[in-house]
Order: structure tokens, then sequence, then C-alpha cells
């Protein structure tokens, strides 16, 4: 502060804003689940404003005594959690723009074995691999880069088995406690086409659906050996999900089972998939 007249103006614009907190509390049922990150997002359906709260929370049991001895290491964890992927975020019009290039190994996503980021991309090795970040979405447009490879630079594989693989990778969206959507893009390198589908994944109980079939890009055909890349893209509006391949409409579907979560990427079969530049705009 310059002077006692900007120190002034700065207490009264925090007491202003303390005079208008507002508290908002509920008993969650999951006490089950364990001391896991549970996230959350408060919205105000007045325009122009900006609301400032927690992203989430971790819940710890309260008879846990060994929860009780780290819930300080938790507590810096969950700022760590909430803080990551901060940076990637633009505010425009009240709506929130989230952008991942994954060139910051410190933005928040798990970086293990079978998922983690490696030149300016992140990669999926194993199957049944997923990866989640960011803020909570509800209607949304989203859309990432994929390149499907053999995964043969991590694991001993046959000439023959190249060819034939084809990993099945994708973004997953609205991933929240009772599942997520997936759009799935594979080829087969043989045959020379590839293919996508749109598919729901219940938790409770464990139940995959098909909501778009695997359906056949027309007129794309693949060379052997090549570098197998494509854009995905999602839109959601409450119940209506429209698909998009390389950015050209693919079709739409309608499912309200889960109407927010938040966005990642999938590999459902062994291989190697490389992402990068992630987007997820806000719709209104």
């Amino acid at each position: 502060m310059k002077s006692s007249v900007e120190l002034s103006r700065a207490i009264e614009t925090i007491a202003d804003e303390l005079r208008h907190q507002y508290t908002l509390a509920y008993h969650s049922s999951k006490w089950s689940e364990g001391n896991g990150y549970h996230r959350i997002q408060v919205r105000v359906k007045q325009k122009g404003l900006r609301v400032r709260a927690r992203h989430g929370f971790r819940m710890l049991e309260p008879d846990a005594e060994a929860a009780v001895r780290d819930t300080e290491g938790l507590r810096h964890q969950d700022r760590d959690e909430e803080k990551a992927y901060q940076s990637k975020l633009k505010w425009t019009d009240g709506r929130i723009t989230y952008r991942e290039d994954f060139a910051d190994s410190a933005s928040g996503w798990p970086d293990r074995p079978a998922s983690f980021y490696k030149d300016n991309a992140y990669h999926l090795l194993e199957a049944d691999t997923r990866a989640a970040n960011g803020p909570w979405f509800k209607n949304f447009g989203a859309s990432i880069s994929v390149e499907l490879r053999d995964g043969q630079e991590y694991w001993p594989v046959t000439t023959r088995k190249v060819l034939a693989l084809s990993p099945e990778a994708g973004l997953v969206f609205r991933l929240n406690e009772n599942g997520y959507y997936a759009l799935l893009i594979s080829d087969f390198p043989l045959l020379g086409q590839k293919q996508y589908r749109l598919v729901k994944q219940e938790v409770k109980p464990k139940k995959t659906i098909e909501l778009l079939p695997w359906t056949v890009l027309p007129d794309e055909r693949l060379s052997v050996p090549s570098r197998r890349r494509y854009r995905l893209g999602i839109t959601c509006e409450a119940g209506l999900m429209k698909v998009y391949v390389n950015e050209q409409p693919m079709g739409s579907v309608f499912d309200d089972s889960f109407l927010g979560g938040i966005v990642g990427m999938i590999l459902t079969e062994k291989g190697h998939a490389v992402f990068d530049d992630l987007v997820v705009e806000e719709l209104r």
C-alpha cells in the first residue's frame, strides 16, 4: 500500500465482501466410500456475477485415527488439487474455458507408469485406463486430439501383432461418482478403416451401454503403417449430445443419465494412446 487512503479502501473492500458471503451446507451420504476427494461447484443464475468458492473437499471418516493424524496433510493436498489446473482456466462473459496442452507436468493430471506426461502430450498405456482433471461442467463443448499407437516402444510386440492391434481410445466426459460417457475411436490397419462409437458406463451395477454403436467413418482409408491421429469432439446441452470426428458432425443422441462431471481421456484396450490440445468450453 502506498498510502493510508489505499489501506482504508482495501479494508473497506474486504469488509464489504465479508458482509456478502453465503454459507451453503449439506449432509453427504457417501461416508462408506472413504476419504476420497469430492468435487463441488457453486453457480448462480444471475449473469455478470462470479462465484468464489472451494472446488471440492476430502471427506474424513470421523472414527479413523489415522485420518485425524493426517488431516493437515490432506488439507494441503486438497489445495494442491484445486490449484493445479487453475492456470489453465479462462473466464469470458461468465463462462469457463479449460484448455490443456500437457506441457506442464504439474497441471494436475495423474502421473503414473500407465498414465503420464511426455513430450508435451499425455499418454495412456494399459487397458481400461482413465484420467480426468479440471472443473465440473454441465453444458459444454469439448474436443481433444488423440493418436493411436501400437505400444511396441513400451513392450515387445511381433510384427504380426503390430498390424492387428487396434487400441480403442477417446474422450471421457461428465465423469462423476455414478459413471461417465465416452466417445471412442478405433482403427484397423489391416482393413484400412476407422470407426467410432459413443458409450455410457454405469458404475453400480457396472454396465456398458452403447448409445451410438460402432460406425465406420465414410471415405476414410489408412495406409499401413501410418500415424493414426484424430480430433474428437462432443457438445452437451442437458441430455442432448452431438458427436464430431475431425471436426465433422457424426450424429447425436439424447441421454440424461449424467448431467454433469469432469472431462478426461480413456484407453479401453491395451495399446498406446497419445492425447494433446484438450479444450472444454462452457455453454450457457
